[in-house]
């Protein structure tokens, strides 16, 4: 590497860290907002001045209000680590496998739990919460329609599919089983043994 593309690259770093950080301002202000007013009476234009930014700057972040509580990396790394472990393992081994990768303790130790409990709570976000299920399902689906190498073939596709949706909307459930029993067990524990349902009805 040369020395232009490691100044390159350490500018590019300090920019993600920025951003994050700008980022986890933002939602921190929003989430005390939305528990003081409301998340559906609480506006951008509110959490904007709150946080002291341009309201564009949240849509840039964030795309909408619902993502600021919605929007994470857990399902993103959770689908990467999926994807490592679909070729040798089959669906349901793969994502128990992608689940013990993930630290759940330090996700709802920083606002995951505010989230998620705005999130079980809101109808609106619950709906969209919903459809990001049903979209990882597909991208799980997708997963596994290729390492079976079958990809293009119908049946392949929409088997895989299937188990995709079936595994993203189980662990949907598990989620909020979790929540509404008070948190105990912790949840990998709940994610993991709704796995282990799903693999022996299959």
């Amino acid at each position: 590497m040369t020395t232009t593309d490691f100044s390159a690259s350490r500018r590019d770093s300090l920019t993600v860290i920025k951003r994050r950080a700008a980022m986890a301002r933002i939602r921190n202000v929003a989430l005390d907002l939305f528990e003081e007013g409301g998340y559906r009476a609480t506006t951008i234009d509110q959490i904007a001045h709150a946080a002291e930014v341009a309201p564009a700057s949240i849509f840039r972040y964030f795309g909408s209000k619902e993502q600021i509580v919605l929007r994470d990396d857990v399902d993103e790394g959770i689908v990467v680590a999926f994807s490592k472990h679909a070729a040798r393992l089959t669906p349901v081994a793969a994502m128990r496998a992608a689940l013990e990768e993930v630290d759940f303790d330090a996700v709802l130790a920083g606002d995951g739990a505010r989230r998620l409990s705005l999130t079980l709570k809101e109808p609106e976000l619950a709906s969209a919460s919903a459809t990001a299920t049903q979209a990882m399902g597909l991208r799980l689906g997708r997963v596994i329609a290729g390492v079976r190498g079958r990809e293009g073939h119908r049946v392949v596709a929409e088997a895989s599919m299937t188990h995709g949706a079936a595994i993203a909307a189980v662990l949907h459930h598990a989620i909020a089983a979790w929540h509404g029993a008070g948190a105990l067990p912790d949840l990998k524990a709940r994610l993991l043994r709704a796995l282990n349902d799903l693999e022996e009805i299959s």
